[in-house]
């Protein structure tokens, strides 16, 4: 992803291999907690080391092909119907989110073992329809 200019990125859910929906306007933040080593009477760190790794990301609108989702090997497995695979894949199985080139399909970035935390859905008078939603993640954001 570095020096490249990419223009109209798309944003898919992904679970076991298969793109089963998209996500719009993304933002990953990750967090690798760097705490300083101080000497004794050093008012200065003499190293900063990262402690822990926390990855999250926000965005504005989750789509999920219910189709695509009854075609998984793991909705034979469980069993149930697109909204609980659904809902069991978005907070405890975990999904990827894939970024890639809208026009060249190559893959910009990857993030796995994704996890939604929350989804919010505003339905305001005389407005749009609104979603807004984050997750947490527990590896670093692989970019080829």
């Amino acid at each position: 992803m570095s020096g490249k200019v990419v223009h109209g990125a798309r944003v898919h859910v992904a679970f076991e291999g298969t793109k089963i929906g998209v996500l719009t306007n993304i933002t990953e933040n990750e967090d690798y907690g760097v705490q300083g080593v101080y000497g004794i009477g050093n008012l200065t760190p003499q190293e900063l080391v990262a402690l822990r790794f926390s990855g999250t990301f926000n965005f504005s609108k989750l789509v999920l092909s219910s189709e695509k989702i009854s075609e998984l090997q793991y909705a034979e497995r469980a069993g149930k119907d697109a909204a609980a695979v659904s809902r069991a894949i978005l907070t405890k199985e975990g999904f990827s989110v894939i970024i890639e080139d809208k026009y060249t399909k190559a893959n910009i970035a990857t993030i796995h073992g994704c996890i939604l935390s929350n989804l919010s859905i505003t339905v305001g008078e005389n407005a749009i329809v609104t979603q807004n939603g984050s997750g947490q993640y527990g590896e670093p954001m692989i970019t080829p």
